[in-house]
């Protein structure tokens, strides 16, 4: 026959063993778990809201190149700008004196006119001037 009068007894140890694992998988839950689905969240709201903007831009992108191929840029009498040359190496020095009197009639000072290293050693014919 059963006895009874046993009853169900657990150790004290491995109730505070129990216990004090438990705690630990509550706390990692609530630090680990609940904070990163919060940023998850909003991540995935800043992504729809990409996608959306994403949505726009390819429905209004052939309009505006439409509308920019219906723009004829008019020239401005008067406005009208050479185009940039350069110059030679030998020419070099002879700039300098124009520099310093287009400096001088509007009070600045001329610190540095200096060749760059691919003005020397290239075919490149652009400078630099520190005021």
């Amino acid at each position: 026959m059963l006895n009874t009068d046993s009853s169900f007894s657990i150790n004290k140890s491995s109730v505070i063993y129990m216990l004090i694992c438990s705690c630990g998988i509550i706390l990692f839950v609530f630090f680990g778990v609940i904070p990163n689905q919060k940023k998850l969240a909003a991540l995935d709201s800043d992504i729809i809201s990409m996608e959306q903007q994403i949505k726009e831009q390819k429905i209004l992108s052939p309009l505006l190149q439409d509308l920019l191929g219906k723009i004829q840029f008019k020239e401005v009498a008067g406005l009208s700008c050479e185009k940039k040359k350069g110059i030679e190496k030998s020419q070099f020095n002879t700039i300098e004196p124009v520099f310093q009197n287009i400096l001088y009639k509007h009070r600045l000072i001329l610190i540095s006119f200096t060749q760059d290293i691919n003005f020397m050693l290239k075919s490149i014919k652009n400078f630099f001037i520190k005021l």
